[in-house]
């Protein structure tokens, strides 16, 4: 299973806000994130009402998983 991990500086840069999506697109690309990114953080806000401000790391996991017999 795979899932795409992005975090975003918050206005204040002073903390961050990160969201996780399940399956991303195979062979997806930085740019193709960047491009999406502000759409993204647009809606993002975190407890504390801070709203998200830029792209800072972008990440795929890749877990598997095992079933105990």
């Amino acid at each position: 299973m795979k899932k795409l991990e992005l975090t975003f500086t918050t206005t204040s840069s002073k903390s961050s806000i990160s969201i996780t999506i399940a399956d991303p697109k195979e062979n997806l690309t930085l740019a193709e994130v960047q491009e999406k990114a502000p759409a993204i953080a647009a809606v993002l806000v975190n407890r504390s009402g801070l709203t998200a401000d830029k792209l800072s790391k972008a990440v795929i996991i890749s877990t598997t998983e095992e079933v105990l017999a």
